[in-house]
Protein backbone atom coordinates (compact mmCIF):
# COMPACT_ATOMS: atom_id res chain seq x y z
CA UNK A 1 0.00 0.00 0.00
CA UNK A 2 1.75 3.36 -0.56
CA UNK A 3 2.59 5.84 1.87
CA UNK A 4 -0.14 8.40 0.85
CA UNK A 5 -2.83 5.81 0.55
CA UNK A 6 -2.04 4.74 4.25
CA UNK A 7 -2.06 8.14 5.44
CA UNK A 8 -5.18 8.92 4.03
CA UNK A 9 -6.81 5.90 5.59
CA UNK A 10 -5.60 7.04 8.96
CA UNK A 11 -6.70 10.09 8.51
CA UNK A 12 -10.55 9.10 8.40
CA UNK A 13 -9.42 6.73 11.00
CA UNK A 14 -8.46 9.99 13.43
CA UNK A 15 -11.73 11.68 12.48
CA UNK A 16 -13.84 8.73 12.50
CA UNK A 17 -12.79 8.20 16.39
CA UNK A 18 -12.63 12.10 17.33
CA UNK A 19 -16.32 12.24 15.90
CA UNK A 20 -17.27 9.07 18.00
CA UNK A 21 -15.32 10.32 21.06
CA UNK A 22 -17.05 13.93 20.92
CA UNK A 23 -20.21 12.39 20.41
CA UNK A 24 -19.30 10.18 23.56
CA UNK A 25 -18.45 13.43 25.74
CA UNK A 26 -20.02 16.43 24.08
CA UNK A 27 -18.10 18.88 26.38
CA UNK A 28 -16.91 21.26 23.87
CA UNK A 29 -14.13 22.77 25.83
CA UNK A 30 -10.56 23.38 23.84
CA UNK A 31 -8.66 20.42 26.57
CA UNK A 32 -11.24 18.24 25.94
CA UNK A 33 -11.10 17.93 22.22
CA UNK A 34 -7.32 18.22 22.38
CA UNK A 35 -6.75 15.20 24.35
CA UNK A 36 -9.57 13.48 22.18
CA UNK A 37 -7.63 14.37 18.57
CA UNK A 38 -3.82 13.25 20.30
CA UNK A 39 -5.62 10.08 21.33
CA UNK A 40 -7.03 9.26 18.07
CA UNK A 41 -4.11 10.28 16.24
CA UNK A 42 -2.07 7.54 18.59
CA UNK A 43 -4.81 4.98 18.09
CA UNK A 44 -5.16 5.06 14.07
CA UNK A 45 -2.11 3.48 13.31
CA UNK A 46 -2.80 0.64 15.74
CA UNK A 47 -6.07 0.48 14.50
CA UNK A 48 -5.48 0.78 10.84
CA UNK A 49 -2.91 -2.42 11.74
CA UNK A 50 -5.70 -4.53 13.63
CA UNK A 51 -7.86 -3.94 10.77
CA UNK A 52 -5.89 -4.69 8.26
CA UNK A 53 -4.44 -8.54 10.09
CA UNK A 54 -8.45 -9.18 10.46
CA UNK A 55 -9.42 -8.46 6.89
CA UNK A 56 -6.37 -10.75 5.87
CA UNK A 57 -7.74 -13.31 8.82
CA UNK A 58 -11.14 -13.00 6.58
CA UNK A 59 -9.71 -13.90 3.44
CA UNK A 60 -8.21 -17.12 4.29
CA UNK A 61 -11.28 -18.04 6.41
CA UNK A 62 -13.39 -17.57 2.91
CA UNK A 63 -10.46 -18.81 1.04
CA UNK A 64 -10.76 -22.00 3.33
CA UNK A 65 -14.83 -22.33 2.94
CA UNK A 66 -15.04 -22.20 -0.22
CA UNK A 67 -12.25 -25.01 -0.26
CA UNK A 68 -14.45 -27.23 1.92
CA UNK A 69 -17.73 -25.90 -0.59
CA UNK A 70 -15.84 -27.20 -3.58
CA UNK A 71 -14.69 -30.83 -1.87
CA UNK A 72 -18.00 -31.41 -0.87
CA UNK A 73 -19.58 -30.71 -4.10
CA UNK A 74 -16.98 -32.60 -5.18
CA UNK A 75 -17.97 -35.90 -3.14
CA UNK A 76 -21.66 -34.93 -4.30
CA UNK A 77 -20.92 -35.30 -7.41
CA UNK A 78 -18.85 -38.73 -7.36
CA UNK A 79 -21.34 -40.36 -5.35
CA UNK A 80 -23.94 -39.51 -7.67
CA UNK A 81 -21.95 -40.87 -10.43
CA UNK A 82 -21.63 -43.86 -8.36
CA UNK A 83 -24.97 -44.18 -8.02
CA UNK A 84 -25.82 -43.99 -11.50
CA UNK A 85 -23.31 -46.62 -12.76
CA UNK A 86 -24.22 -49.26 -10.22
CA UNK A 87 -27.81 -48.68 -11.15
CA UNK A 88 -28.30 -50.02 -14.31
CA UNK A 89 -25.95 -53.09 -13.43
CA UNK A 90 -27.94 -53.88 -10.50
CA UNK A 91 -31.11 -53.47 -12.60
CA UNK A 92 -29.24 -56.06 -14.79
CA UNK A 93 -29.07 -58.73 -12.13
CA UNK A 94 -32.04 -58.36 -10.78
CA UNK A 95 -33.50 -59.71 -14.36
Amino acid sequence: MKSAEKKDIQKKIEIALGQVVTGLFPEENKKTTKVIKKTAKELAPKLSKILKELNKKIIKAKAKAEKKLIQKEKAIKKTEKNKTVKEPAVQAAAQ
